[in-house]
């Protein structure tokens, strides 16, 4: 059986597995926000203490870390994956779901690859950023629904564009399938991905 089709019966492993992945960077994003929020309160609190000058210094200060904060956020995101999938092919959600990324002939996926296929998963980052800045309280909302939105949009892309691929994937060249499959297709004993003829 080819990559492709492989790819699309791993569908229902790859998304539990992406489930678990966002739960994780859930956890470090929301410790990363909570982080910045006091830093803001903080900063915002004393510049309105001192008043004048102070407090608009103040606010363009917290502005400014705000999108600190979204620029460390797209970092840790784009590092967790990136660094997983090219060490081992894997993610933890996708070695607990025993599934892995690969290339069509059944290779270990490249950084440039890895870097491809997350920044298409993590393109709605700079508006998410922008909408939690520029408006107060319900920009956090808006930004998560931005990401929910990306996120069914990729999940249709692996129905509508067939071979189980979204849209990183048809860009990156890579397919996610289960493990085992990657012995069969590389004809190691090691499960490792290296393509048959290597």
């Amino acid at each position: 059986m080819e990559i492709p089709a492989k790819a699309e019966e791993a569908i229902p492993n790859r998304l539990m597995a992406f489930g678990i992945d966002w739960v994780v960077l859930a956890i470090l994003s929301a410790i990363i926000w909570f982080v910045f929020w006091i830093l803001r309160s903080v900063l915002l609190l004393g510049g309105a203490a001192s008043g004048g000058a102070a407090a608009d210094g103040a606010g363009i200060l917290s502005i400014l870390l705000s999108f600190v904060q979204w620029g460390l956020i797209a970092a840790v995101l784009l590092a967790y994956f990136v660094l997983f999938q090219t060490r081992s092919g894997q993610t933890l959600g996708m070695n607990l779901l025993d599934v892995t990324v690969v290339t069509l002939d059944g290779s270990s996926i490249s950084t440039r690859q890895a870097l491809i296929r997350n920044v298409v998963l993590l393109a709605p980052l700079p508006f998410m950023a922008i909408s939690s800045i520029i408006v107060p309280i319900l920009g956090f909302p808006i930004a998560v629904g931005m990401m929910a939105a990306w996120l069914f949009v990729e999940l249709a892309a692996m129905f509508v564009l067939g071979e189980g691929q979204r849209i990183g994937d048809k860009a990156a060249g890579t397919f996610v399938v289960e493990t085992l499959v990657t012995e069969d297709v590389a004809g190691t004993p090691d499960g490792s991905t290296r393509p048959a003829d290597a």
